[in-house]
């Protein structure tokens, strides 16, 4: 893991007042990730706030989340292929303040 792109991509998501992709947007980064397990009724990684639970968390909690699936691809080795899809989104991608 490459902890200096790490703590670039975590920099890059909090600028310019981002706090997630749109819900469709982050449900493809989601599934871009590996080894997902549901086991035991708790995700790894931990599963989006989209959908029903868009409208019942905070904004803070979807960054805080966002910044959970960037460091779980990052121990996967993905970072490069996350990176390159977050910084493909445009602004309308992106739920801001």
């Amino acid at each position: 893991m490459n902890s200096d792109q790490l703590k670039s991509l975590l920099q890059y998501i909090c600028e310019k007042g981002r706090i997630c992709p749109q819900q469709n947007k982050w449900h493809e980064l989601w599934e871009m990730l590996p080894d997902k397990n549901g086991g035991g009724g708790y995700w790894r990684p931990p599963l989006p706030l989209i959908f029903d639970k868009w409208d019942n968390t905070t904004d803070h909690e979807k960054m805080l989340r966002l910044k959970q699936h960037i460091q779980y691809a990052a121990e996967k080795d993905l970072l490069d292929r996350i990176e390159k899809f977050i910084k493909g989104l445009t602004r309308d991608d992106w739920h801001t303040l």
